[in-house]
């Protein structure tokens, strides 16, 4: 009959409002994400500039002091933060092109 409370349209019901609350929900806590105090003065440099960075004719990766503002994105809008931390391969430099590595040594590895 047309009784919906016994049909697979209920289950459905049921299987959609369920993804949207889950969706809804991991949105929330990642407007709330609370980074530990170690972190909170770090900036984040987006994946996106990386990748043009890896694409274009700009070699290596700069200081954060020489980044463009585009290049850093807000922890609480990333779906996955990804701490990174290296030594710099020199004092003046923390990338160096290489024939191998055109893009960068560092850029290439991460």
């Amino acid at each position: 009959g047309g009784n919906i409370s016994s049909s697979p349209v209920k289950g459905a019901v049921y299987f959609c409002a369920g993804l949207v609350t889950a969706y809804l929900l991991s949105l929330w806590m990642r407007a709330h994400r609370h980074l530990p105090p170690r972190l909170q003065g770090c900036k984040f440099v987006r994946l996106e500039f990386l990748r043009h960075l890896c694409s274009g004719p700009v070699l290596g990766i700069r200081r954060c002091q020489d980044l463009p503002p585009e290049a850093f994105g807000d922890p609480t809008k990333a779906q996955i933060l990804i701490v990174v931390s290296h030594r710099w391969i020199s004092r003046q430099t923390c990338d160096v092109a290489t024939p191998e590595f055109p893009e960068g040594l560092r850029l290439h590895t991460m």
